[in-house]
């Protein structure tokens, strides 16, 4: 069954921040992580959208190559939902491996 109302979001890219500023910002306790590779875009999300980068109860901003991070740590509690937006050039974050690797080992229970 779908996840109506997700405890526990996991964000890979952050552009603005809005997402995990809107989600952070809910009556209901929603914890938004987010893994941006690009230390400039956590500033620039902060200075011009008052995005918020402080580990808190709600959430953290991880800043480290989002693919090798998902290969190499394992959560210590999934997440209902992954929102995925990475983009290099490339687009080796869409590969069916990793796609296959959250669905795996990222989400939890009614997520996937």
């Amino acid at each position: 069954s779908p996840v109506l109302y997700p405890e526990r979001v996991l964000l890979l890219g952050l552009g603005a921040g809005t997402v995990p500023s809107a989600l952070r910002a809910l009556r209901r306790p929603v914890v938004a992580d987010v893994i941006e590779v690009n230390k400039q875009v956590v500033l620039a999300a902060a200075r011009g959208f008052k995005y918020d980068p402080k580990r808190g109860p709600r959430g953290r901003t991880i800043v480290v190559d989002a693919v090798a991070h998902l290969r190499n740590a394992a959560p210590a509690d999934g997440y209902d939902v992954v929102l995925h937006d990475l983009y290099n050039g490339t687009n080796h974050a869409l590969t069916r491996e990793v796609l296959l690797h959250i669905r795996d080992r990222w989400l939890r229970g009614d997520g996937r």
